[in-house]
């Protein structure tokens, strides 16, 4: 028997869940191991290429992948076309960047730059054979093949190859050969799976219906991925290539859960959202429903990130990376405002109000623009921080505004949907808070290591412990929810003692 679309959505987000948390991991462990053998400015180095090669990579396909994604009547000419257009891309784009590699490195005055980037540049290529081949595995929802492939080339490419080449002493060029192993590993097992249809066609009309709605992704992408770098852009020009890996390690470790979580729901969501797109009422239960949960499950994380901080940094990452700390402090109040964001995204997108979105997109550029040169010229990496929880919180509440006129709703019940999600982080740092102050106490001579772990044990039984015992009226019906969808991975006696103090009504 065919499964339903929410079955397929539900499967797909265990999947794809199952891929993100192993990813976040394995993210997390190959991170501290990298930052133990490799100092801040190699990081910094990364990413000042990685600025411009991300920019760049929003046009590598000019939404093709989206398109196909979306795409209600999708044939073997809209797929050749789309095809064709990545795998011309991704040369052109190869090239421009292996002849402007120079000009990139002298803007940072940084000519070690110039070899990275031209090795780099090859991932073009290699995506512009990928890329359509990838979206049909999302349009499908079939999360486990994705999960199989981004996975395994993670493990086995970048995780591998970039702890080898970094403890044999190759420093940033690690990272890069890390960096192409995954890129390639990942397009083998992409390509083994969904072959691509290689006729080098263009249909004019099929062109016009992918270009319609591709072009207003690329272009959405092209304003939210400015908003998310310019302030590496800026630390990079203004500052050094230290204060760079600093606040990117700040940033990254800030966004590890909300991106890993929420990204990883969106890109399930995203077809799911498209195939309902007409049914106000079922994208307002969706939205309402997947923000709440959200919340629920990473507000009280962020807050226990918050009040940790120093325990965080210095234990993962050692002493050579204090300088973090308080970037990472400031940094973790926008990740509160980031938490919906990408759903919101999502409910734009799928309904073809992606050009809305462009125009907030535009205004949060500038806010942050403007703000980050200020902030690093005249207050370093804390400065540029600050600079983001302001024009993320103008983002917050145009996309958030977008989405709720979209399903028919009003912001009471939005703001009613984060509730639980709050009750739960406010428990969540009294308790954390009040650790570190007992541990620095009672225990200050301790490694920041042990520190460490004795905090997340008590931050994880806190957790679980409000899941458990907070009162239905303040927490909702959230986890009882997703008891009812992903039971089967849960254990009988967690279950069992949620049940006793929860009961579901009849």
């Amino acid at each position: 028997m065919p499964k339903s679309l929410t079955d397929k959505t539900l499967h797909g987000v265990n999947w794809n869940l199952a891929k993100t948390y192993g990813k976040t991991v394995l993210n997390i462990i190959v991170g501290i191991v990298l930052a133990r053998l490799l100092p801040p400015s190699d990081f910094g180095l990364l990413t000042m290429t990685f600025i411009f090669i991300g920019l760049a990579d929003l046009f590598s396909t000019l939404g093709m992948g989206a398109s196909v994604v979306k795409q209600k009547n999708l044939t073997k000419a809209h797929i050749a076309t789309a095809t064709t257009i990545t795998i011309i891309l991704g040369f052109l784009i190869f090239a421009i960047f292996y002849f402007t590699a120079p000009l990139i490195a002298e803007f940072y005055k940084e000519i070690r730059l110039v070899p990275i980037l031209r090795a780099l540049s090859v991932i073009f290529i290699v995506k512009g054979v990928t890329a359509v081949s990838y979206s049909r595995l999302v349009r499908e929802i079939d999360f486990k093949s994705i999960l199989i492939i981004e996975f395994g080339s993670y493990l086995f490419g970048y995780s591998l190859f970039a702890i080898v080449f970094a403890s044999l002493g190759f420093g940033v060029w690690s990272l890069v050969i890390g960096r192409l192993a995954t890129n390639v590993l990942s397009s083998i097992l992409t390509l083994r799976k969904v072959p691509p249809v290689l006729n080098f066609t263009i249909g004019k009309k099929e062109f016009k219906e992918l270009f319609a709605f591709g072009s207003g992704v690329s272009f959405s992408k092209l304003f939210d991925y400015t908003g998310n770098n310019v302030d590496n852009l800026l630390i990079g020009k203004l500052i050094n290539s230290d204060a760079l890996g600093l606040y990117n390690r700040a940033y990254n470790l800030m966004t590890l859960p909300i991106s890993k979580i929420s990204s990883g729901i969106y890109n399930v969501l995203f077809p799911a959202f498209a195939k309902v797109q007409d049914n106000t009422q079922s994208l307002r239960t969706a939205y309402y429903r997947t923000i709440k949960s959200t919340a629920f499950l990473l507000f009280p994380v962020l807050t226990a990130m918050f009040a940790a901080a120093d325990f965080i940094i210095l234990g993962l990452y050692g002493p050579k990376w204090e300088g973090a700390i308080d970037a990472f402090k400031i940094l973790i109040f926008a990740g509160f405002l980031r938490t919906t964001l990408s759903y919101s995204g999502a409910i734009a997108h799928a309904t073809g109000n992606v050009y809305k979105e462009v125009f907030q997109q535009v205004v949060y550029v500038i806010t942050l623009t403007i703000g980050a040169y200020f902030g690093a010229k005249y207050y370093g990496i804390e400065g540029v921080g600050f600079a983001v929880i302001i024009a993320l919180g103008y983002k917050f509440v145009a996309q958030s505004n977008l989405s709720i006129k979209i399903i028919e709703s009003n912001w009471l019940a939005f703001l009613q949907s984060l509730l639980p999600g709050i009750a739960n982080a406010l428990v969540m740092f009294i308790t954390i808070y009040l650790t570190v102050i007992l541990i620095q106490s009672e225990f200050g001579n301790y490694p920041y290591p042990v520190k460490l772990i004795i905090t997340m044990i008590v931050g994880a039984i806190t957790y679980l412990s409000s899941i458990i015992f907070l009162p239905t009226f303040i927490k909702g019906d959230s986890f009882t929810w997703l008891l009812e969808k992903y039971g089967k991975v849960v254990p009988n006696t967690f279950k069992n003692i949620y049940f006793k103090f929860n009961p579901v009504k009849t």
